[in-house]
């Protein structure tokens, strides 16, 4: 078997550094790896996209039920079919349906009185991120996380840095300085952005050893946070929602009480997952400003990143824009604020694709507290240029074939 083990040198030979080197040929790889790579990424469409709505349909069943149950839906005259315990049942079902109840009645108390953890960065449980089964996750891939030249130059010339007794991982890089918030634009979605969850919120492509002192939080649609237990796993390992005030609470040291945070946020959003087709790179960004504006507010720098590889895990249905399928998409979106789509690679499970996310250089951002609308303007554009620049610096080495990056 062929080693896919990498010095230091020959990590900087291309461009950025590679902090955890994988194997990026598969038949490189014992069968036994590769069955388990296959095994726990089932797992995770199992468990991100099944999971969040078997608590959608017990409660609907356990709702259903207690109503025919008490006999306040008049079922002779409502009969939707459904299989559910009927009223005349015997002690045995109904102690199972009480106890099924009243469990979920503990829940709803247990939920609302934890309604606030969603906004202070829920129930942080470390260990989680070390589980074994992530490193099968991005090695599957494989992922890797590379620190882009520009950041280990901002590095080395932060005063607050330079005098660091220790580079790390025997690159030109001191970390970042933990004194102050950052917060992420990751780009693109595709259709999942494992990328970005395999990258910030776990341990395995190495975010600890190059960060240290730093504690990532990613932030994603709201609605996953509806979901029983799907909501406390998510707020375990380090997961937020996407809204103001849960991204607020952890950019401003006043309110949390701490700095070294910093905050993914996959800034295209839902309507990125309409553009996802593989080899092309379109940031959807005309409509964002409340990313920057709170940038300003807090004072948090601004870090761009890149996922070369995100868009070429799946394929989608054409769906251009101006077409029917697109038109009935945007509606749907529009109306439940979640993007529908049809996408495939080995049925659920994506291509083994290789995802290389380079880590941009931070932009400093001096705070206000009601910045002008010229003000947000203007970092935005700082940004969407240091975006630019990153794509077009590293495409030839981690994505030759894809297309010009494109913002709309």
């Amino acid at each position: 078997m062929v080693s896919c083990a990498m010095t230091d040198k020959e990590r900087t030979s291309t461009e950025g550094f590679v902090i955890k080197k994988r194997c990026n040929n598969w038949h490189e790889k014992s069968y036994a790896k590769c069955v388990m790579e296959f095994i726990v990424m089932g797992q995770l469409f199992t468990v991100h996209f099944l999971f969040g709505l078997l608590p959608f349909c017990i409660n609907i069943f356990l709702f259903y039920s207690s109503l025919k149950y008490l006999n306040i839906l008049m079922l002779y005259k409502f009969d939707f079919g459904i299989p559910v315990i009927p009223t005349d049942s015997g002690p045995l079902e109904r102690i199972i349906l009480t106890v099924l109840i009243g469990l979920a009645a503990l829940y709803v108390v247990y939920w609302v009185s934890d309604r606030e953890a969603e906004n202070r960065g829920g129930h942080l449980r470390p260990w989680l991120r070390r589980l074994p089964m992530w490193k099968y996750a991005v090695d599957y891939f494989p992922i890797q996380l590379i620190l882009s030249k520009e950041l280990c130059a901002h590095s080395k010339a932060d005063p607050k840095l330079s005098h660091a007794k220790e580079i790390i991982l025997g690159s030109d890089f001191y970390g970042l300085a933990t004194d102050r918030n950052y917060l992420v634009g990751y780009h693109p979605h595709g259709i999942t952005a494992l990328g970005s969850f395999l990258n910030f919120v776990t341990n395995a492509t190495g975010f600890p050893r190059a960060f240290p002192g730093i504690n990532p939080w990613l932030a994603i649609h709201k609605a996953h946070f509806l979901s029983a237990f799907y909501r406390e796993w998510f707020l375990s390992i380090g997961a937020i929602p996407a809204t103001r005030e849960a991204i607020l609470y952890l950019l401003d040291s006043n309110k949390c009480h701490k700095t070294g945070n910093l905050v993914v946020v996959v800034l295209g959003g839902g309507a990125e997952i309409m553009e996802a087709h593989s080899g092309r790179y379109v940031m959807c960004t005309s409509r964002r400003f409340g990313f920057f504006k709170l940038a300003l507010q807090t004072g948090s720098s601004l870090i761009p990143c890149i996922s070369f590889g995100e868009p070429n895990m799946y394929e989608q249905i054409k769906n251009e824009r101006g077409s029917w399928i697109r038109f009935v998409q945007d509606w749907i979106e529009r109306l439940l604020t979640i993007p529908v789509t049809v996408f495939y690679a080995r049925g659920p499970i994506p291509y083994r694709t290789p995802i290389n996310t380079v880590v941009g250089a931070p932009i400093s951002c001096e705070q206000t507290e009601n910045p002008t609308r010229e003000q947000i303007k203007e970092l935005k554009q700082r940004y969407l240029d240091s975006l630019r620049n990153l794509f077009y610096r590293y495409k030839g080495t981690y994505d030759p074939s894809a297309g010009d990056i494109e913002f709309i």
